[in-house]
This record gives C-alpha cells, sequence and structure tokens, in this order.
C-alpha cells in the first residue's frame, strides 16, 4: 500500500520545478490534484476496494428485520463515498482531501483505522461496542502516483 509519505518521491524530481511556479499557479496546481484524489477515492469506495487494490473486509451480516430485503447488496458506506462528503483544502504547499461532516468523518475514521465504536443497546440498557476492521478509505496507490506525476507535468508543460 502506498502511503501518503511516498509522495515525497516526487519531490526531487518536481521540486525544483515547482518552487519556480508562483504560489496561485501551485495552488491551481494542488486543486487538480485534489480533485483527482477526490474522484478516485470515492470512486474505490463505491467498488469497496482499498487503494492498495485489495478488497474491504465485507460487513458482518445481521440479522434481518423484515424477511427478505437487502439493503445495499454489500455497499458499504453511501453517504462517505458522495463526492460532495469530500472536502479538498488546497493550499500552494500542498492538497489535503477530508470530510465535510463530522459525523462522517468520525465513521470514516473508525473505519480507516479499525477501531471501538458504539453499535447499539441491549434490552437491558447496556452498550453494545464493537471493533470494526480497517478499511482503507483515504489514500492512494501506485495508479493515484502516476496521475498525479502526469497532472504535474501536464501543469508545467501548459
Amino acid at each position: 500500500m502506498t502511503r501518503a509519505d511516498d509522495l515525497t518521491a516526487i519531490e526531487p524530481f518536481l521540486g525544483t520545478l515547482l518552487a519556480r511556479l508562483n504560489p496561485a499557479q501551485r495552488r491551481r496546481l494542488a486543486l487538480k490534484m485534489g480533485r483527482h484524489l477526490r474522484r478516485e477515492n470515492a470512486a474505490r469506495i463505491a467498488r469497496n476496494v482499498q487503494p492498495d487494490g485489495s478488497a474491504m473486509e465485507p460487513r458482518k451480516r445481521r440479522a434481518a428485520r423484515k424477511a427478505g430485503r437487502v439493503k445495499n447488496k454489500g455497499r458499504m458506506f453511501p453517504k462517505i463515498r458522495k463526492v460532495q462528503a469530500l472536502r479538498i483544502n488546497a493550499s500552494p504547499d500542498g492538497v489535503e482531501v477530508g470530510f465535510n461532516n463530522p459525523l462522517i468523518a468520525r465513521t470514516a475514521a473508525v473505519h480507516q483505522y479499525g477501531e471501538v465504536d458504539y453499535v447499539g443497546k441491549k434490552p437491558d440498557g447496556s452498550v453494545i461496542r464493537t471493533r470494526y476492521p480497517a478499511r482503507v478509505l483515504l489514500g492512494f496507490g501506485p495508479a493515484d502516483m502516476d496521475a498525479l506525476m502526469d497532472l504535474a507535468l501536464d501543469h508545467l508543460t501548459a
């Protein structure tokens, strides 16, 4: 899996070229890169695929409340995967893709890092908590690295 720190591998190659751009041009390039990452991450989340290309661990089956009813047919994160839920913060120094809504951000963090979270209450009033498996929602893989490099080169040649 490619991590955010791996973007520093691009820096020696493009660093001097990007340093010649003015801050407005660097911000514009960061915004283009952020839009690309937002689209790719939203599409991956919709396909239940992690950035490294592996499948996300499927969610556990629950007892159906209504017989014969199948909800979402195995698709997870219906609100998280919407492009509108993903926020882009671009500056001349970098770009950040995150979530707009704090509730969506909390749910995403629980799944991203495999944390324990509240699920519900038992009939006796005690709290039910469960550990969620780590499902990497936001990140970038080798294909994203190539696309970001292409975006940067296109921006520099234009």
